[in-house]
């Protein structure tokens, strides 16, 4: 199948940046002490890092 602009690895490199922005921003929520717990947090570092293995991987990039 082919990428969204006819190039997948330059796909799947702009998701794993776009899931490192969302490591950023759940780090700055939680530097901030906005209202997050913990297990919140824990879902989404271990979702986050399935996204991130998974689209390296896809690249090969593992």
């Amino acid at each position: 199948m082919e990428g969204l602009n006819g190039n997948k690895e330059h796909d799947y490199k702009l998701l794993i940046l776009s899931v490192e922005k969302d490591i950023d921003d759940l780090t700055k929520d939680i530097a901030f002490h906005n209202e997050i717990t913990v297990p919140v947090v824990k879902y989404e570092l271990e979702r986050i890092s399935r996204y991130i293995t998974t689209y390296k991987q896809l690249i090969g990039e593992d």
